[in-house]
């Protein structure tokens, strides 16, 4: 059957002005705790209300945005635009831009164009979404300048940069895109620039100590610089070390070598009087018979920039005291001397007899210890010394018709 008239009902927040037993209403909407509105109609006549009914909802409050859009940004960049996705029941938006930063279009719409100025530092795009009823809390996205950080570490040879190619390496720099570099005079970057590891070429650069440094680069900024000094001359050479560590006056064949100098093509060396360079000059290890004279051994490295600087070593002749030459027997025969790997001892034995063997180095350590039993007349004996490092030692021979202490060079 028709409809007489028509029942309209509501959820809280909702107030009918006029219109109801009719098909339309004039509603009026206050403050609600409810997200929005409800409101039903029934048609009637005699029988009763219907038992279905159409609804209606209102949107009371709305969801608050989110913010697209670079949160990285430099000054003097104009047209970055900014979006916040559609909000159901939205009809407006409102913006706001950080300092030194202008909202160039799109105010009061969900899309805006922001220009970032020469004054800006960083700060917050914010923006709400309204209806007539709600303003939902702020929204922001905070934008920042990055500053590329300071490169964590700068690798590479800082001696000896004289007319040569060589690679240097440098850290990361957080939010460098690329790397800038600066040079010391006379040189150039041949390959790998604006990266992290370059290759420098070094035509002429001079003597003096010059800086070469790396910063982290973006297109907002240029980062602090890490620099290193370089020096075209070597670096001064490593320790010298003696072989043998004590050796005597008037020794042959004492070895002094350096580990190195980093840069240098040669080395110059330098004795104390008396003493004198056998073989080995300009180069790392020399061999030298020495004198009688203490003093100091001098090396220095050496390219085509100039010197590096001297290493020294103290040259102290320590023999032992109490080995005089003059108690030591001629008649007993000590040969090949100098020896390397064995030496015979021949002595003549009035009878047969034991004896002993017993070699000593210049400090008067016993080292070797053997014998035998001789026979009478002529005798020889092999000693193995392979094993003894290079230097002066006295070998001694005692039986009872044969005392006797002869030198012996070992090299």
């Amino acid at each position: 059957m028709d409809a007489t008239s028509y029942l309209w009902t509501y959820t809280d927040g909702v107030q009918i002005l006029n219109g109801q037993g009719t098909d339309a209403v004039t509603l009026a909407f206050d403050s609600t705790v409810n997200s929005g509105y409800s409101v039903f109609v029934y048609a009637v006549n005699e029988c009763g209300p219907s038992l279905d009914s159409a609804s209606s909802w209102t949107r009371y409050k709305v969801s608050t945005p989110t913010i697209t859009g670079p949160a990285r940004v430099c000054e003097n960049l104009p047209g970055v635009n900014y979006m916040a996705p559609s909000v159901v029941g939205a009809t407006s938006y409102n913006w706001t831009v950080p300092a030194g930063a202008t909202l160039v279009s799109g105010q009061t719409t969900n899309a805006i164009v922001v220009d970032f100025g020469p004054t800006y530092t960083g700060g917050d795009v914010t923006v709400t979404a309204s209806n007539i009823c709600f303003t939902t809390p702020v929204k922001k996205l905070t934008t920042v300048i990055d500053m590329p950080s300071v490169p964590t570490s700068l690798s590479g040879q800082v001696y000896g940069t004289c007319k040569t190619q060589l690679v240097y390496t440098a850290g990361n720099s957080n939010y460098a895109t690329s790397y800038k570099w600066t040079l010391p005079p006379n040189s150039s970057i041949i390959l790998g620039n604006f990266t992290n590891t370059v290759t420098v070429d070094y035509q002429n650069p001079g003597s003096g100590t010059y800086s070469l440094c790396v910063a982290g680069n973006n297109a907002c900024r240029t980062g602090t610089y890490r620099c290193i000094q370089v020096r075209a001359i070597p670096e001064r050479p490593a320790s010298i070390v003696a072989n043998p560590s004590v050796f005597c006056a008037n020794q042959t064949g004492v070895a002094f070598s350096t580990a190195g100098s980093v840069g240098a093509d040669s080395y110059t060396w330098a004795l104390p009087s008396t003493s004198t360079i056998t073989s080995g000059q300009n180069t790392s290890s020399i061999l030298a018979d020495i004198g009688t004279n203490n003093g100091t051994i001098t090396v220095m490295g050496v390219n085509q920039c100039g010197n590096s600087g001297t290493r020294t070593y103290a040259m102290t002749l320590n023999c032992r005291e109490g080995f005089d030459e003059s108690e030591l027997v001629q008649s007993v025969l000590l040969a090949p001397n100098p020896a390397n790997d064995w030496v015979k001892l021949s002595f003549n034995s009035e009878t047969a007899e034991n004896y002993s063997i017993e070699v000593f180095d210049i400090l008067g350590k016993k080292v070797l210890s053997e014998g035998g039993i001789s026979s009478k007349g002529l005798n020889e004996h092999s000693i193995l010394i392979n094993k003894l490092v290079k230097g002066i030692y006295i070998v001694s021979l005692q039986s009872n018709s044969v005392s006797s202490r002869q030198k012996l060079e070992i090299r």
